[in-house]
């Protein structure tokens, strides 16, 4: 659990123990550890050689991968901190202040437009999404660990990965949208593509300003959750229409949806036009083959009965 943070303390955001972030380093046995939350979790290769390249200059050089697909520059001397977050400013990989960054806390389907069976293209979804978790204050004061999952329907489910707040293409156009993870998920509806991030943020809105709440959202109880999705109803112009046969305040698992597509199969290597082609057997030029032992009958319990022993007359 984290200290809380001491306006008068100029240190208070480097200090140890706070979940890290690129403006909100963490100390730790070998340095100070920046979390970089990548947009959408897409690393091209320029990026990922730039961050390298800046692990190498302000820190040891060691990045680790975290369990919801953030990078974390590591081994950060405390003087470098200040001159790796201004690096990382100019090349567009950190956020303007650190409630910014804290909340933009979403997970997305890795294999997104790489041909994984994607029922939907989440691409204008999660910068939507993104774009309205930065421009509103309000939701920035949700709790530091309140976390989202954009999957696209795809050979890849991400029903695994905990989050409050899910958005998961059930067509090209539609998106369910949820609450929980591998304990279980609270199905809310489903709405169109073009609706699905304001649903959501809504939802996210409402949860924030509750007076009593709890750190999660899926911690609420049925009719609590219930409430909170009546009350993002009117923001979306296709109503978030809930499922009538799964009542919320007894769901505990995913209604049922379209099967994922298998994952997609390797294609078989295409033989090099330089590769010399196989050559036909030879015959051999050994002695002729043996000719096949006679077959034993089977006995009825199912092994081989052996043959009967002969005995030669001189043996007799």
């Amino acid at each position: 659990m984290t200290e809380p943070v001491r306006t008068d303390d100029p240190n208070a955001d480097l200090r140890r123990g706070w979940c890290p972030g690129a403006r909100r380093p963490m100390e730790t046995g070998d340095g100070f550890v920046l979390r970089l939350r990548l947009s959408g979790g897409r690393l091209p290769l320029a990026t990922a050689a730039t961050i390298a390249a800046l692990a190498r200059r302000f820190g040891s050089g060691a990045i680790d991968l975290s369990g919801r697909g953030n990078l974390q520059i590591r081994g950060v001397p405390a003087d470098n901190v200040g001159p790796l977050q201004e690096a990382l400013a100019d090349h567009g990989l950190i956020d303007s202040d650190p409630a910014r960054e804290a909340v933009r806390n979403i997970v997305a389907s890795p294999l997104a437009g790489l041909g994984d069976g994607a029922r939907a293209d989440i691409g204008p979804l999660l910068a939507t999404l993104e774009a309205g978790l930065m421009a509103d204050p309000g939701l920035q004061t949700l709790p530091a660990k309140f976390s989202w999952v954009v999957d696209n329907g795809g050979a890849l489910a991400l029903d695994g990965i905990d989050a409050d707040l899910r958005l998961r293409a059930i067509a090209p156009d539609r998106f369910a949208i949820g609450a929980g993870g591998p304990s279980g998920i609270r199905w809310l509806g489903a709405t169109g593509a073009g609706d699905a991030a304001a649903a959501a943020l809504a939802i996210a809105r409402s949860f924030a300003a509750l007076a009593d709440r709890p750190r999660r959202l899926h911690r609420l109880d049925g009719p609590g959750l219930a409430m909170i999705a009546r009350e993002a109803l009117p923001v979306t112009p296709r109503s978030l229409a809930r499922e009538p046969a799964e009542p919320l305040h007894s769901e505990t698992r995913a209604p049922p949806l379209p099967p994922r597509p298998p994952p997609p199969r390797p294609s078989p290597p295409t033989p090099s036009p330089l590769a010399p082609s196989p050559s036909p057997a030879a015959p051999s030029r050994c002695s002729p083959p043996r000719p096949s032992a006679p077959s034993m009958p089977v006995s009825s319990r199912g092994w081989r009965a052996s043959p009967p022993a002969t005995v030669s007359p001189s043996s007799a």
